[in-house]
């Protein structure tokens, strides 16, 4: 996830850097790009970045114990296999995603410096 947010710093950088250099605010690059970088661009790449990885992970974990027949052993016992399987890994990750959006824009932050 750093290399991600690195290179999505030095790109908004490169394409910040022509338009500041015409109004002489040169020095001004750093505080943009961090700015820019912790309202927008963090939480969303973190967004994206753990919904792609999480969600291939639960959907392949699911899927290969739908073959398995282990949900409908779990029905067949009388648990609901969505309350077992799902809710957690969805609590889960309402409560690490706020903490890897601030590491990454620490992250963010200290490559924009």
């Amino acid at each position: 996830m750093s290399s991600s947010s690195d290179f999505l710093a030095a790109s908004s950088w490169v394409c910040k850097w022509p338009r500041l250099t015409t109004y002489g605010a040169q020095g001004q690059i750093g505080q943009i790009v961090a700015i820019s970088l912790v309202r927008e661009f963090g939480p969303v790449l973190t967004a994206l970045l753990v919904a792609g990885r999480n969600a291939s992970g639960i959907a392949s974990e699911l899927g290969s114990m739908k073959v398995t027949e282990q949900i409908d052993a779990m029905r067949a016992l009388g648990t609901d296999p969505i309350q077992k399987l799902v809710t957690p890994r969805l609590i889960a990750l309402m409560v690490v995603l706020p903490l890897l959006t601030i590491i990454a824009d620490f992250i963010d932050s200290s490559a924009a410096r």
